[in-house]
C-alpha cells in the first residue's frame, strides 16, 4: 500500500530490498542521469567542452538557418 521499500533480512541482517517496480525504474533513471552529469563534469574539467554559443552556431549552420 505505501509503496515504501521493504528490507528483507537473513539471520537478523539486511539481505535484500524489495521495491515497487516504478520506484526501481525511477532510481535507475536517476542513477543514469547522475552518471551523465559526472561524465560531463569530468569533460569540462579536462577542457573537453564546447560552449553553448559554438554549438548553437554549428547546429544552425547544419540546419541551414
Amino acid at each position: 500500500e505505501t509503496k515504501r521499500p521493504v528490507i528483507l533480512t537473513q539471520h537478523g541482517r539486511s539481505a535484500a530490498v524489495l521495491l515497487d517496480v516504478a520506484m526501481y525504474e525511477e532510481l535507475l533513471d536517476e542513477v543514469a542521469l547522475l552518471r551523465d552529469i559526472r561524465t560531463a563534469e569530468r569533460q569540462v574539467a579536462k577542457g573537453d567542452a564546447t560552449s553553448h554559443g559554438v554549438v548553437a552556431r554549428r547546429l544552425r549552420a547544419r540546419l541551414g538557418r
